[in-house]
């Protein structure tokens, strides 16, 4: 089957012989893929927004008059200058003309000079790093969002960013290329693809020297391979954020499964596909799964994408994302201002399908499946209903305790159905599932669950090292107890009002295997954002991509 170009992914997939025997295609097998269900339709989109990553290069060098800096750069170029802050007032190093400035400029904050020091057409902007001993990754990440966001609202296309020395920071040349590399292409995103005026699209920064004060010998070879590695990831999350930003009715079940199978057919060697579809879900007994999307214009799917990184390894990891492509609440039907933006609901497959992108560019040497649990939960006469019981992919019997709790209930088939086929050794699975978890922690950091004190601490100190940050949340026995029912195996919502969070994971939790190391990430705040913080957008932010590949390194 050939596919468009969807400006995410360009390929062409071909099935298995098997499958394509049955449709009169070519017997040459081309990819491993097990396709269970109808032919994939042809995607028919506008194609998404681009990443906007700037070019960056990286120069470095010792102590220069920054005059002679402002002096050598082209007409139309920005000069970034990150400037530690002063204590009490103390002399800055540079011209006594911008003397006073320097020494009062502020974190966070970003002085503009036109014609600086004499130079005309030329640009100065001085960004306030912190004080010089205290200043870190995140001190880089978020100095980096205020100047691209500044340079850009100059209209200026091209920069120079200059770096002070190092030497006496928490922080290694390194590092501070990852953080701005990281940041500069996070902060130039904008999901602006349907406005059809150019000029009235923001305007972003395209090309970027990062200039690093150096005395003696530069690690150019290792800056430069952080670099490529934290501007590779946050084009993944980009497109994260693309998929999850994109409306339901483009966004749909099978536009992921589509999407994937452009991806596999990009590493043919390492890719394993398959895809079920309404039909197969039903005959595999993904009943759960199955009820939440079978009332959508666009049916459900459960897509799993293995990639092979390390043949010599026996562990694999499984990476489970929910799919909710457009949430109604089904009977239990959302009401104004809380239906809205629903789409978002697909930000943790969007993660994770971007993680897999991520992986595979990289050449992670892992072996990691991605798991998208795909419905949209949506209303017609065939609709489940709450109090409904209805066996799950495992075999217990759950009685639907609210519709507009759909994401569970997906996401336990697509658990069950990885461990039996994949058998991996570590699932996290990612969603955005309680309302209750934005009610604990707020949109700055993810709900951690997990049966596993190693697995928990890992996470939590990969994310707040790359400022995906975790906190860890209870799984009680108490928890398992609320879920009991005499009518059914399983309620999927429990008894009273509290710890809607922690009952929620509990339920997943059941449907764990023995053995398996698991941690579940609820990301209802982080993923979606109500308004814009620092390089993070409004609405989704592409939540966890990072966190990923970061903890997948680890494991290589």
């Amino acid at each position: 089957v050939s596919t468009q170009s969807t400006g995410l992914f360009s390929s062409t997939f071909r099935c298995s012989s098997s499958f394509s025997s049955s449709f009169g295609l070519s017997r040459r097998p081309a990819l491993s893929v097990t396709y269970k269900g109808t032919r994939m339709s042809t995607l028919n989109h506008h194609p998404t927004t681009a990443s906007r990553a700037p070019k960056i290069t990286i120069t470095s060098g010792e102590k220069t008059p920054l005059k002679n800096v402002l002096e050598k750069v082209p007409v139309n170029t920005g000069v970034v200058l990150f400037q530690y802050v002063k204590k009490n007032g103390a002399e800055a190093t540079y011209s006594s003309k911008l003397e006073s400035t320097l020494a009062e400029v502020k974190k966070g904050q970003v002085k503009v000079f036109y014609d600086a020091l004499g130079v005309a057409q030329k640009t100065l902007f001085v960004v306030g790093l912190g004080e010089e001993n205290q200043v870190d990754k995140q001190h880089i990440r978020e100095a980096t969002f205020h100047a691209f966001d500044k340079v850009a609202a100059e209209k200026l296309k091209t920069a120079l960013f200059y770096v002070p020395s190092l030497k006496n920071t928490k922080i290694s040349s390194k590092d501070a290329a990852d953080a701005f590399g990281q940041v500069s292409v996070l902060t130039n995103y904008h999901f602006d693809k349907y406005v059809t005026k150019e000029d009235s699209k923001k305007a972003f920064v395209e090309n970027a020297t990062l200039h690093f004060e150096t005395e003696g010998e530069f690690p150019s070879a290792e800056v430069n391979n952080s670099l490529n590695y934290a501007v590779t990831i946050a084009k993944s999350t980009n497109l994260a954020r693309d998929l999850a930003n994109e409306r339901a009715h483009i966004a749909n079940p099978g536009y992921f499964a589509k999407l994937a199978a452009e991806l596999a057919a990009k590493d043919q060697q390492k890719f394993e596909l398959t895809v079920l579809d309404e039909k197969a879900l039903q005959e595999e007994g993904l009943n759960l799964l199955y009820s939440v999307g079978k009332s959508a214009q666009f049916p459900p799917r459960l897509v799993l994408l293995k990639y092979t990184g390390d043949p010599s390894s026996s562990k694999t990891f499984a990476l489970v994302g929910k799919g909710i492509t457009f949430d109604t609440g089904g009977l239990n039907l959302k009401g104004t201002s809380h239906i809205e933006t629903m789409y978002l609901d697909k930000a943790g497959a969007s993660a994770v399908l971007a993680t897999m992108d991520a992986v595979h560019a990289l050449s992670l040497k892992v072996n990691v499946v991605g798991v998208l649990a795909l419905a949209e939960n949506a209303i017609d006469a065939n609709s489940y209903k709450p109090h409904e019981i209805i066996y799950s992919k495992k075999g217990l019997s759950v009685l639907v305790g609210n519709t507009d709790a759909e994401g569970r209930l997906a996401l336990v088939d697509a658990l069950t159905y990885v461990q039996q086929k994949y058998k991996p050794n570590t699932i996290i699975d990612i969603a955005t599932l309680t309302g209750a978890c934005i009610m604990a922690l707020g949109e700055h950091l993810g709900g951690l669950f997990s049966n596993s004190e190693s697995l928990s601490s890992t996470l939590r100190t990969v994310g707040s090292d790359c400022h995906e940050r975790l906190w860890p949340l209870p799984l009680l026995e108490e928890h398992k107890a609320d879920l009991k029912l005499d009518t059914a195996d399983l309620s999927s919502t429990g008894k009273g009002n509290g710890g809607k969070a922690s009952m929620a994971a509990t339920f997943l939790n059941h449907f764990i295997d023995d053995g398996v190391e698991w941690a579940h990430l609820d990301v209802a705040g982080p993923a979606m954002y109500n308004e814009k913080r620092l390089w993070m957008p409004k609405y989704a932010t592409g939540f966890g991509v990072r966190l990923f590949i970061d903890y997948l390194s680890k494991q290589q």
